[in-house]
């Protein structure tokens, strides 16, 4: 099972207290809790909303990462000090597009139809069919899904930044749960931020900001209301990579690119050349190595 992780400015006496809820209740109910949470800004089918991946709605959702240098991003603003927290949760359920006029899906599914796509949900913990507002949803996934094909879409038009354009959510390895409980969060970590930058990529048809920072560790606490024996293993493990941040290295968070690492884009036109040195001469169709990853 995995660890998710997530940036809050609040302390953890209150975070440890009362675990992390949405700022407004789902209009669909919390059956219904994830087909809101990405409906928005401008979700339209399985390209996303205007040859863009789709954003989550933070007033909706609780957003999530599954890489810890992306969650150092948050919250985005000027604070250099911030808390990681590190929380214990089901593996992450994949959301796919269904043909209106495809076959049956059994009612168990947590499904949802906005009159132009269906939208069902791959429930990866079973004992949550019949618990969607349980779910840990993979945005990530999603967005990989409707960056490639609008990437495909807009592939005749030879854009040299098409797939960091169309993909540009992809370095934050985003999931949403609709509320934490207290009980699930294992540990946090105060780290003070630096260099945060916003940068812009362009296409012809659209511009995308993203953002970098730098980080270093400060100070970490457990949480004495952790009890999810389920999860002990993996609480170990985002302890000791708490540890780990507390060395005073400066970490770096992932730029766009990292993102787009392994993913099945038509990425030999859409990353700059200068982006693509991990390529083999003698095939131009293989996708680039990915960053090397930041350290754990």
């Amino acid at each position: 099972m995995p660890i998710y992780y997530r940036a809050d400015s609040r302390s953890p006496a209150e975070i440890f207290k009362d675990g992390f809820s949405p700022r407004e209740k789902p209009k669909l109910g919390e059956k219904l809790w994830w087909a809101e949470a990405i409906r928005a800004p401008h979700y339209q089918d399985h390209l996303g909303g205007f040859s863009q991946t789709v954003d989550a709605d933070s007033n909706i959702a609780i957003t999530l990462s599954s890489n810890l240098e992306s969650a150092a991003l948050f919250p985005l603003n000027e604070e250099e000090e911030t808390y990681i927290y590190a929380i214990a949760l089901p593996e992450a359920s994949k959301i796919f597009y269904i043909d209106n006029r495809g076959d049956h899906i059994p009612s168990n599914i947590p499904q949802y139809d906005n009159g132009t796509v269906k939208v069902i949900v791959d429930v990866a913990d079973k004992k949550n069919y019949r618990n969607p507002e349980n779910l840990v949803i993979d945005l990530h996934s999603l967005q990989t899904m409707q960056a490639a094909n609008s990437a495909r879409v807009h592939e005749d038009k030879d854009e040299k930044n098409l797939a960091a354009v169309v993909g540009w959510p992809l370095y934050v390895y985003e999931a949403l749960v609709l509320k934490v409980a207290c009980e699930s969060i294992v540990a946090a970590v105060k780290i003070k931020r630096s260099n945060m930058k916003e940068k812009e990529i362009s296409t012809s048809f659209r511009t995308v900001s993203y953002y970098t920072t730098d980080f270093k560790g400060i100070e970490s606490y457990d949480n004495p209301n952790f009890s999810d024996k389920n999860y002990s293993e993996e609480a170990l493990d985002a302890r000791q990579k708490f540890k780990e941040i507390l060395k005073g290295e400066v970490l770096h968070s992932p730029d766009l690119y990292y993102g787009l690492g392994g993913k099945t884009l038509p990425l030999t036109f859409a990353l700059p050349r200068e982006k693509r040195a991990g390529e083999d001469e003698g095939d131009p169709g293989k996708s680039p190595k990915r960053n090397k990853p930041h350290p754990k």
